[in-house]
């Protein structure tokens, strides 16, 4: 049953497009590599990243101090004046002008400035960990298209070969037939013996062509682009053993379950930054008119300076319940690192099942293979004899079919659940080397 299980993750992948012929190649590190470039999901955890990195300098920016020009200027159409003897009195709104370059620094915010730049960077790490994780998906992906193919087609060449013997067959107990040696049965059921094989043939082509449209898919090319897989060999295991506590050192999704239960700390610890007070210096260069004397109405320059004190001593519990969010977001990523992590557990336990069985099933399937060879060679030339029926001839034959497509899929069965049991423990596999 595990071992049906570990197919059904090439017929997730799999979609039906017409087959293309085989041309263009491609080997196990190209199709990782291409499938890296043209993953969605990575490049918006990446961009994600980045645009953290942006939002963390802008909170680091505003610990340093600032610098802002302003200007404006104000005219009225009519104000009230009163003449006097020697002077007129005007009332009202003056025609007004001012230039001002200022200057402001924060003093004290009770560390929350700090905090949400811890924050930022803490998400920084989040996201570049999800990215990971995406690329380790991606490339999972691209190893099962690229053995769903490898596969498909050595089931695709036994098939072919199994057809090509049932035609032979076919044509010898019909000369048989003719020279009064072979019952009109044995013809009958030889020809049902290439039936059969013509529709396993067929079944294998579509499947065959179904492992390419997935392929294609995963490494985003044209549904009538060709292509042709290159094997360079095998596909060793780059573990010893396989132990559950090295799930939690090297699968991504960890750290970035650590970052963001740290960014949500830092941002209740800002929360909490807003019950204490916030100092600020401020200073400033005015040029204008009237400035600070309005009875003379005249340009001048001046200068300003100050600190500043603000403190929120009563908003109605929205400093309480920010705190209180963040803790909130801190515990729903406690409980979603606790659900992965046995997620995770029982998918090793699977994928070691699954690769236990795979390795013990390519010993049995290659020991069938030979004595279903043997057998059919003893009874091919019993056969020719006329000492079995040719009904032991069909039996033999089919055992030894069988036992091909078997063989042939044994290999490959080993190398997917390797894949299987790498992606689980975050394994990489770069430039035909196990990271």
């Amino acid at each position: 049953m595990i071992y049906s299980c570990l197919f059904s993750i090439l017929f997730v992948l799999m979609v039906s497009v017409p087959f293309a012929a085989s041309g263009a190649e491609w080997t196990l590190g190209q199709t990782i590599e291409t499938a890296l470039q043209v993953s969605g999901a990575g490049k918006i955890e990446k961009l994600d990243a980045d645009e953290a990195v942006l939002e963390t300098a802008d909170v680091r920016s505003k610990r340093y101090p600032q610098l802002s020009l302003a200007a404006d200027a104000k005219v009225v159409s009519d104000v009230m004046e009163i003449e006097m003897p020697l002077n007129t009195i005007r009332f009202g709104d003056y025609d007004s002008y001012n230039l001002s370059v200022a200057v402001t620094q924060m003093l004290y915010d009770g560390g929350r400035l700090r905090s949400l730049e811890k924050a930022g960077q803490a998400r920084v790490r989040m996201n570049e960990s999800e990215a990971l994780a995406a690329n380790l998906e991606s490339e999972f992906r691209a190893k099962t298209a690229f053995f769903g193919i490898l596969l498909a087609r050595r089931q695709l060449d036994a098939a072919v070969q199994n057809r090509e013997e049932a035609a032979n067959h076919l044509k010898d107990i019909q000369a048989l037939r003719g020279q009064g040696m072979a019952l009109e049965n044995d013809v009958i059921r030889s020809k049902l013996r290439v039936s059969t094989a013509d529709l396993a043939l067929h079944e294998r082509e579509s499947a065959f062509s179904r492992s390419v449209a997935a392929f294609r898919r995963v490494v985003d090319i044209p549904p009538d682009e060709s292509v042709d897989i290159v094997w360079e060999g095998a596909y060793e295991p780059a573990f010893d053993g396989i132990h559950p506590g090295d799930i939690e050192k090297s699968r991504p999704e960890f750290r970035a379950f650590d970052a963001a239960t740290e960014a949500a700390g830092y941002v209740a610890d800002a929360a909490r930054a807003g019950r204490r007070p916030k100092i600020g210096l401020g200073a400033g260069m005015n040029y204008g008119r009237p400035g600070l004397d309005m009875p003379a109405n005249e340009w001048m320059h001046y200068a300003s300076g100050g600190v500043s004190l603000d403190w929120d001593l009563w908003n109605w519990g929205e400093t309480g319940r920010a705190i209180a969010k963040a803790d909130i977001t801190a515990r729903k990523v406690t409980e979603n690192r606790r659900e992965f992590a046995r997620e995770m557990e029982w998918r090793l336990v699977d994928a070691q099942t699954a690769f236990d069985e795979s390795r013990n099933r390519r010993i049995l399937a290659g020991e069938a293979l030979i004595f279903a060879e043997s057998n059919l060679s003893v009874v091919s030339a019993a056969a020719r004899a006329g000492t079995v029926t040719e009904t032991e001839y069909d039996n033999a034959h089919a055992a030894f079919s069988q036992a091909q497509m078997d063989a042939a899929a044994a290999d490959v069965a080993v190398w997917l659940s390797t894949a299987q049991v790498e992606y689980v423990l975050g394994i990489r596999y770069k430039g035909g080397v196990h990271e």
